[in-house]
Protein backbone atom coordinates (compact mmCIF):
# COMPACT_ATOMS: atom_id res chain seq x y z
CA UNK A 1 0.00 0.00 0.00
CA UNK A 2 1.36 3.43 -0.98
CA UNK A 3 0.70 6.04 1.69
CA UNK A 4 0.51 9.80 1.48
CA UNK A 5 3.07 10.92 4.06
CA UNK A 6 3.31 14.26 5.81
CA UNK A 7 5.50 16.11 8.26
CA UNK A 8 3.22 18.22 10.44
CA UNK A 9 4.78 20.75 12.80
CA UNK A 10 4.40 24.19 14.32
CA UNK A 11 7.50 25.39 12.45
CA UNK A 12 7.10 27.80 9.53
CA UNK A 13 8.21 25.84 6.47
CA UNK A 14 9.13 29.07 4.64
CA UNK A 15 12.01 29.46 7.11
CA UNK A 16 13.67 26.16 6.17
CA UNK A 17 16.84 26.27 4.12
CA UNK A 18 17.52 24.37 0.91
CA UNK A 19 18.20 21.19 2.90
CA UNK A 20 14.92 21.50 4.79
CA UNK A 21 16.59 22.51 8.06
CA UNK A 22 14.68 24.91 10.30
CA UNK A 23 17.13 27.38 11.80
CA UNK A 24 14.84 29.47 14.02
CA UNK A 25 14.22 26.70 16.56
CA UNK A 26 16.29 28.49 19.18
CA UNK A 27 13.77 31.32 19.60
CA UNK A 28 10.79 29.16 20.59
CA UNK A 29 9.93 26.20 22.77
CA UNK A 30 10.46 22.72 21.33
CA UNK A 31 9.49 20.44 24.23
CA UNK A 32 6.82 20.38 26.94
CA UNK A 33 9.41 20.48 29.74
CA UNK A 34 10.27 24.05 28.72
CA UNK A 35 6.97 25.37 30.08
CA UNK A 36 7.78 28.08 32.63
CA UNK A 37 11.12 28.96 31.07
CA UNK A 38 11.92 32.27 29.40
CA UNK A 39 12.85 31.88 25.72
CA UNK A 40 13.73 34.92 23.59
CA UNK A 41 12.42 37.19 26.33
CA UNK A 42 9.03 35.50 26.66
CA UNK A 43 7.88 33.09 29.33
CA UNK A 44 6.49 29.84 27.94
CA UNK A 45 3.01 29.49 29.41
CA UNK A 46 1.04 26.28 29.72
CA UNK A 47 -1.89 27.73 27.80
CA UNK A 48 0.42 28.53 24.87
CA UNK A 49 1.73 24.98 24.91
CA UNK A 50 -1.76 23.51 25.19
CA UNK A 51 -3.00 25.52 22.23
CA UNK A 52 -0.35 23.94 20.00
CA UNK A 53 -0.77 20.47 21.47
CA UNK A 54 -4.49 20.62 20.74
CA UNK A 55 -3.78 21.56 17.13
CA UNK A 56 -1.57 18.48 16.72
CA UNK A 57 -4.31 16.28 18.13
CA UNK A 58 -6.99 17.87 15.98
CA UNK A 59 -4.82 17.37 12.89
CA UNK A 60 -4.46 13.65 13.56
CA UNK A 61 -8.16 13.21 14.30
CA UNK A 62 -9.10 14.94 11.05
CA UNK A 63 -6.84 12.66 9.02
CA UNK A 64 -7.99 9.60 10.98
CA UNK A 65 -11.65 10.45 10.40
CA UNK A 66 -11.04 11.04 6.70
CA UNK A 67 -9.34 7.65 6.42
CA UNK A 68 -12.38 5.95 7.93
CA UNK A 69 -10.50 3.40 10.04
CA UNK A 70 -12.12 2.00 13.18
CA UNK A 71 -9.01 2.07 15.37
CA UNK A 72 -5.22 2.20 15.56
CA UNK A 73 -2.68 0.20 17.57
CA UNK A 74 -0.08 1.49 20.02
CA UNK A 75 3.33 0.06 19.13
CA UNK A 76 6.99 0.34 20.16
CA UNK A 77 5.89 1.34 23.64
CA UNK A 78 8.05 2.71 26.42
CA UNK A 79 6.78 4.41 29.55
CA UNK A 80 8.70 6.79 31.82
CA UNK A 81 7.16 5.94 35.20
CA UNK A 82 9.51 8.32 36.99
CA UNK A 83 8.27 11.22 34.88
CA UNK A 84 4.65 10.21 35.50
CA UNK A 85 5.24 10.29 39.26
CA UNK A 86 7.18 13.54 39.00
CA UNK A 87 4.34 15.24 37.14
CA UNK A 88 1.99 14.39 39.97
CA UNK A 89 4.17 16.36 42.36
CA UNK A 90 5.67 19.21 40.35
CA UNK A 91 3.63 20.09 37.28
CA UNK A 92 -0.07 19.69 37.77
CA UNK A 93 -0.77 21.43 34.47
CA UNK A 94 0.93 18.66 32.50
CA UNK A 95 -0.40 15.89 34.71
CA UNK A 96 -3.80 14.41 33.90
CA UNK A 97 -5.33 11.70 36.07
CA UNK A 98 -6.54 9.84 32.99
CA UNK A 99 -2.91 9.06 32.13
CA UNK A 100 -2.85 6.67 35.08
CA UNK A 101 -6.27 5.11 34.56
CA UNK A 102 -5.77 3.50 31.14
CA UNK A 103 -3.20 1.03 29.85
CA UNK A 104 -0.23 2.27 27.84
CA UNK A 105 0.93 -1.07 26.47
CA UNK A 106 2.19 -2.71 23.31
CA UNK A 107 -0.44 -3.53 20.68
CA UNK A 108 -3.47 -2.22 22.59
CA UNK A 109 -6.40 -1.02 20.50
CA UNK A 110 -6.77 2.74 20.31
CA UNK A 111 -10.30 3.85 19.58
CA UNK A 112 -10.83 7.39 18.37
CA UNK A 113 -11.46 8.66 21.91
CA UNK A 114 -8.15 7.14 23.08
CA UNK A 115 -6.03 9.02 20.56
CA UNK A 116 -5.92 12.43 22.34
CA UNK A 117 -4.84 10.90 25.66
CA UNK A 118 -2.08 8.82 24.10
CA UNK A 119 -0.84 11.72 21.99
CA UNK A 120 -0.66 13.99 25.04
CA UNK A 121 1.41 11.41 26.91
CA UNK A 122 3.85 11.13 24.02
CA UNK A 123 4.08 14.85 23.28
CA UNK A 124 4.69 15.55 26.98
CA UNK A 125 7.47 12.97 27.12
CA UNK A 126 5.74 10.71 29.62
CA UNK A 127 5.76 7.75 27.28
CA UNK A 128 6.76 6.98 23.74
CA UNK A 129 5.17 4.93 21.03
CA UNK A 130 3.75 4.91 17.54
CA UNK A 131 0.08 4.97 16.59
CA UNK A 132 -0.26 2.60 13.65
CA UNK A 133 -2.55 0.43 11.60
CA UNK A 134 -0.32 -1.94 9.69
CA UNK A 135 0.36 -0.45 6.23
CA UNK A 136 -2.68 1.84 6.23
CA UNK A 137 -2.13 4.64 8.73
CA UNK A 138 0.53 5.85 11.14
CA UNK A 139 1.39 8.68 13.51
CA UNK A 140 5.08 8.92 14.42
CA UNK A 141 6.82 11.37 16.75
CA UNK A 142 10.39 12.67 16.90
CA UNK A 143 12.27 15.14 19.09
CA UNK A 144 11.47 18.86 19.08
CA UNK A 145 7.73 18.41 18.52
CA UNK A 146 8.05 16.83 15.08
CA UNK A 147 5.12 14.68 13.97
CA UNK A 148 4.76 12.47 10.91
CA UNK A 149 1.47 11.10 9.61
CA UNK A 150 0.84 8.59 6.84
CA UNK A 151 -2.57 7.69 5.45
CA UNK A 152 -3.91 5.44 2.72
CA UNK A 153 -6.81 7.82 2.10
CA UNK A 154 -5.41 11.34 1.75
CA UNK A 155 -7.66 14.37 1.41
CA UNK A 156 -6.14 17.66 0.26
CA UNK A 157 -9.01 19.57 1.83
CA UNK A 158 -8.05 18.17 5.23
CA UNK A 159 -4.42 19.19 4.73
CA UNK A 160 -5.54 22.70 3.79
CA UNK A 161 -7.74 22.81 6.88
CA UNK A 162 -4.83 21.75 9.11
CA UNK A 163 -2.66 24.50 7.66
CA UNK A 164 -5.42 27.03 8.26
CA UNK A 165 -5.23 26.09 11.95
CA UNK A 166 -1.66 27.39 12.07
CA UNK A 167 0.34 24.19 11.59
CA UNK A 168 2.59 23.47 8.62
CA UNK A 169 2.15 20.35 6.48
CA UNK A 170 4.81 19.11 4.08
CA UNK A 171 4.99 16.02 1.90
CA UNK A 172 7.63 14.13 3.83
CA UNK A 173 8.51 10.50 4.46
CA UNK A 174 8.67 9.39 8.08
CA UNK A 175 12.23 8.86 9.39
CA UNK A 176 11.03 5.55 10.84
CA UNK A 177 10.70 2.33 8.89
CA UNK A 178 7.15 1.30 8.04
CA UNK A 179 7.80 -2.35 7.20
CA UNK A 180 10.22 -4.98 8.57
CA UNK A 181 13.76 -4.76 7.20
CA UNK A 182 15.27 -7.79 8.94
CA UNK A 183 14.90 -10.21 11.84
CA UNK A 184 17.91 -9.94 14.18
CA UNK A 185 18.37 -11.09 17.76
CA UNK A 186 20.85 -9.26 20.00
CA UNK A 187 21.75 -9.70 23.64
CA UNK A 188 23.11 -7.71 26.56
CA UNK A 189 24.96 -8.98 29.56
CA UNK A 190 26.11 -10.83 31.45
CA UNK A 191 23.55 -9.87 34.08
CA UNK A 192 24.86 -8.52 37.38
CA UNK A 193 22.89 -10.70 39.80
CA UNK A 194 23.79 -8.41 42.71
CA UNK A 195 22.11 -5.53 40.86
CA UNK A 196 19.75 -6.76 38.11
CA UNK A 197 19.07 -3.14 37.07
CA UNK A 198 22.75 -2.52 36.39
CA UNK A 199 23.63 -1.39 32.85
CA UNK A 200 24.00 -4.27 30.41
CA UNK A 201 26.74 -3.98 27.82
CA UNK A 202 25.84 -5.07 24.31
CA UNK A 203 27.50 -8.31 23.29
CA UNK A 204 28.94 -7.06 20.00
CA UNK A 205 29.97 -10.57 18.97
CA UNK A 206 26.44 -11.94 19.31
CA UNK A 207 23.88 -11.57 16.56
CA UNK A 208 21.40 -14.07 15.21
CA UNK A 209 19.88 -13.29 11.82
CA UNK A 210 16.62 -15.03 11.02
CA UNK A 211 15.49 -15.17 7.37
CA UNK A 212 12.94 -12.46 6.68
CA UNK A 213 10.65 -15.14 5.26
CA UNK A 214 10.04 -16.20 8.88
CA UNK A 215 8.50 -12.79 9.64
CA UNK A 216 4.94 -14.13 10.10
CA UNK A 217 6.05 -16.96 12.39
CA UNK A 218 8.17 -14.67 14.57
CA UNK A 219 5.35 -12.13 14.81
CA UNK A 220 2.99 -14.92 15.86
CA UNK A 221 5.48 -15.98 18.55
CA UNK A 222 5.21 -12.49 20.07
CA UNK A 223 1.42 -12.68 19.93
CA UNK A 224 0.97 -9.41 18.08
CA UNK A 225 -2.26 -8.66 16.22
CA UNK A 226 -2.63 -8.59 12.45
CA UNK A 227 -2.92 -4.79 12.72
CA UNK A 228 0.57 -4.52 14.26
CA UNK A 229 3.17 -3.60 11.59
CA UNK A 230 5.88 -5.43 13.58
CA UNK A 231 8.57 -2.80 12.99
CA UNK A 232 10.86 -1.96 15.90
CA UNK A 233 12.63 -3.75 18.75
CA UNK A 234 11.23 -5.80 21.63
CA UNK A 235 12.74 -7.66 24.53
CA UNK A 236 12.39 -11.43 24.28
CA UNK A 237 10.66 -12.91 27.30
CA UNK A 238 10.65 -16.50 28.56
CA UNK A 239 7.15 -17.05 27.22
CA UNK A 240 8.27 -16.24 23.68
CA UNK A 241 11.55 -18.16 23.66
CA UNK A 242 10.27 -21.71 22.90
CA UNK A 243 8.76 -20.64 19.58
CA UNK A 244 11.80 -18.51 18.71
CA UNK A 245 14.16 -21.32 19.64
CA UNK A 246 12.33 -23.57 17.22
CA UNK A 247 12.70 -20.94 14.49
CA UNK A 248 16.31 -19.86 15.03
CA UNK A 249 17.79 -22.91 16.77
CA UNK A 250 19.32 -20.94 19.66
CA UNK A 251 19.02 -22.00 23.29
CA UNK A 252 18.37 -18.75 25.19
CA UNK A 253 20.26 -18.28 28.47
CA UNK A 254 17.93 -15.96 30.39
CA UNK A 255 19.81 -16.58 33.64
CA UNK A 256 22.78 -14.61 32.36
CA UNK A 257 21.62 -12.49 29.42
CA UNK A 258 18.75 -10.37 28.15
CA UNK A 259 17.71 -10.66 24.51
CA UNK A 260 16.02 -8.37 22.00
CA UNK A 261 14.46 -8.87 18.61
CA UNK A 262 15.03 -6.17 15.98
CA UNK A 263 13.01 -5.88 12.78
CA UNK A 264 14.59 -2.63 11.57
CA UNK A 265 18.21 -1.73 10.96
CA UNK A 266 20.21 -1.08 14.10
CA UNK A 267 23.73 -0.90 15.52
Amino acid sequence: MVLAQYRITKYDKSKRDGDGIYWDWWDQWTEAHQIGRVISGRKVRFRDYLRVENKYIEAVLKLFDAAGHAHLRLTNVSLDKWKMQNLRKRNKDLHKSEFFLHPFEEDIVLERDDIPRVMRMILRGIGWGKLELRDKFYVHFADDFYMFVGTDRPDKRIIANIEQSGLYCEDFQTPFFVEPQLLDISRGGPINHDDPDDFLAWDEAFRIRIPLESHAAVKEAFGFSDDHPFVGAWEIEDIVSPQLQAICGHNFDFANFRYWLHTERWG
